[in-house]
């Protein structure tokens, strides 16, 4: 799996909300950012080579529909983003309360298995 995959965010998601106890708990985009993905903790986790990198990833996440339930408003944002020149999440900060989850049932890994 690429480390910037949003099938590799999602699975560090679901192992970080699964350790507070409910893996498709809703969290704020501010607490996904700050929290459960933080530039830090993806980085020491998937060794990304800058914050460039780990930008792209997190927008592709969110701009993806099949991975998270997102508000709609953090979708749009990150596609939008996704389509400038220089990539980042500087966009979150009006969004930062909006809430996105995990599916029910979790995601599956490339074998098939379901990460909750």
């Amino acid at each position: 799996m690429d480390v910037t995959s949003p099938e590799a965010l999602v699975h560090l998601l679901s192992e970080r909300l699964a350790e507070d106890g409910d893996p498709t708990r809703p969290v704020s985009l501010s607490e996904l950012l700050n929290h459960h993905l933080s530039y830090p903790f993806v980085r020491a986790r998937l060794g990304l080579a800058g914050k460039g990198e780990y930008d792209v990833a997190v927008l592709n996440l969110l701009a993806d529909p099949t991975r998270l339930v997102v508000d709609p408003a953090i979708a749009t944002a990150a596609r939008r983003e996704l389509a400038t020149p220089e990539p980042a999440l500087g966009f979150s900060a009006p969004l930062a309360d909006r809430q996105l989850r995990v599916p029910p049932g979790g995601v599956s890994d490339e074998r098939g298995s379901t990460v909750a």
